[in-house]
Parts: C-alpha cells; structure tokens; sequence
C-alpha cells in the first residue's frame, strides 16, 4: 500500500512540475556541448536566450540580435564555428558572451569583420595578440568572409 503510494505520488509530481519546466532545456544543453558535426544549433536563439537570462525581455532580445547581428542564422552559425574551430583557446561560450554583450549595449557584430574578431579575441583574454594570432584573425576573418558571401 505504501509503495502505491509513493508511486502515485511521484507520478502526479512529475506531471505537475513537467508544465514547469523550460522549454528550452535542449538549447541550453548545445550551448554547453555544442555538436557541431551533427546538429547546427541555433546561434541567434541562443544569444537572445543568453540575453532574456540576463534580463532583458525575450522579444526585446530577439529583436536586437535581428538588429545587430549582422548576415543571417546560418552564416553566423558557420562564423562562430569557424571561429572556435581555428582558435583552441577560445570556447563556444567565449563567442556567445562576446555576441551578447555587443548587441546588449546595441553595437553592430560582423564576425566577418577583422576588427570584430580582434576585439573578440581581445575581449576573451585567452590569447595575446602577437604577429602569428593576427595573421591567423585575418586568415579566419577572410574564410568568414566567404562564409557569408557563398551562403
């Protein structure tokens, strides 16, 4: 009778607590892993959602990340994995805080851009900015480039 009990207990708990949970568990999880050879996460989403945490309201966020961000979904999510994949000192999150934090106080990003890759790179204090990191910026900010332009 008491394992009856505890049984139904916990059955009607996980059917309350299930309409509380967030939706959007799957995308917090591929910001902390993303797969980047089988699923391509949603790079936009996953800057406004970085910023609706922070604070800011949801449509507000994703209206800025439209805004800001410059070149559309894909492309950007081919930049920020370009990106990490070239530089080894630098994670996914780096990116991410780096995107949210510019388009939080309303800057335009172009991971395209050399200069925005420097000030990435700067901003992440993982590496120092010497002659071969420089050549290897503009390398990548070139290969975005043609991410952009081909997609």
């Amino acid at each position: 009778m008491k394992k009856q009990i505890i049984v139904f207990t916990v059955l009607i708990s996980s059917m309350a607590f299930s309409a509380v949970l967030p939706t959007d568990i799957r995308e917090i999880n591929e910001v902390r892993e993303p797969k980047t050879n089988t699923t391509r996460v949603n790079v936009c989403s996953v800057v406004s959602t970085h910023l609706s945490n922070r604070g800011l309201d949801k449509k507000i966020a994703q209206q800025r990340v439209l805004k800001y961000w410059k070149n559309d979904e894909y492309a950007n999510s081919l930049m920020v994995e370009n990106i990490v994949k070239r530089f080894k000192e630098l994670n996914y999150q780096d990116v991410i805080s780096y995107v949210s934090n510019a388009v939080l106080f309303q800057n335009n990003v172009d991971l395209s851009s050399y200069s925005h890759i420097v000030k990435l790179v700067h901003k992440s204090n993982k590496l120092t900015l010497d002659k071969l990191a420089l050549a290897k910026i503009e390398s990548v900010a070139s290969e975005n480039k043609n991410i952009r332009l081909y997609t």
